[in-house]
């Protein structure tokens, strides 16, 4: 089992760095993995991967060992205090098999909370830092979201 922290972030942005942002056709709330992305999340090596929202039309994939060092870097207003995520939408895991790798599934709750679904029926799929993002891919083209900088 990984552990997180800084220098698991790091490793983790670095599979990541040079996988480019594309657009994946949904089905329903299913969408296939990039052959490259797919090739980085082997390399990062989690079975599980929490899925979060804390923007309208955008989804966060982060390795569930990263999560602490995720709230702390995005939402460091939520990680003191009493614990209370207020920022955050409900984190769901979703656990990968070798099997699964290549489909992932937005969680019903989660895709209404963050209004990932667009009438293009696409998402896109973009890597920064340590997070792979997944948005909105109206939201994307109009240039409504942009990837944070670090």
């Amino acid at each position: 089992m990984r552990t997180g922290g800084t220098e698991a972030w790091a490793r983790c942005a670095g599979e990541l760095r040079y996988v480019n942002e594309v657009t994946a056709s949904l089905d329903g709330l299913r969408f296939s993995m990039p052959k490259s992305f797919r090739v980085a999340i082997e390399r990062i090596g989690a079975e599980i991967w929490v899925l979060t929202s804390t923007k309208r039309g955008i989804v966060d994939a982060i390795p569930e060992y990263l999560w602490d060092e995720y709230v702390r870097v995005f939402c460091p207003q939520e990680s003191s205090g009493d614990g209370i995520l207020g920022g955050i939408a409900q984190p769901m895991k979703c656990y990968m098999s070798d099997a699964h790798r290549s489909r992932w599934t937005i969680p019903a709750a989660l895709a209404e909370i963050s209004e990932i679904v667009c009438k293009s029926e696409s998402v896109h799929l973009l890597p920064d830092q340590a997070i792979i993002r997944i948005c909105n891919a109206e939201r994307r083209r109009k240039g409504l979201f942009k990837p944070s900088k670090g």
